[in-house]
């Protein structure tokens, strides 16, 4: 789809945990944003990354999909191996 001329794609910003573009279909007038994202598994880095995501909430006003991997589980049963973490 993104390789599609009738798609335009234009990079905003990106890191080790994401990718941001934004995106307009068929000359439309409207853009949109799409944010990639891989969740920091460091507990102790989590702060940061949701940090990063306020960020990037504030710059535009634009609708967001926002998709990937946040290393965030619901419920212990999610969890295969390593430590349990406080829920």
């Amino acid at each position: 789809m993104l390789w599609h001329k009738s798609v335009e794609v234009q990079l905003q910003s990106y890191s080790q945990s994401h990718i941001d573009v934004s995106i307009r279909l068929d000359e439309s007038e409207e853009w949109w944003r799409c944010t990639v994202v891989y969740g920091e598994p460091d507990m102790s880095k989590r702060t940061e990354f949701l940090n990063l995501l306020r960020r990037l909430h504030r710059q535009s006003g634009r609708p967001r999909l926002c998709a990937g991997d946040f290393n965030e589980i619901l419920e212990h049963k999610e969890k295969a191996g390593g430590p349990m973490r406080a829920e």
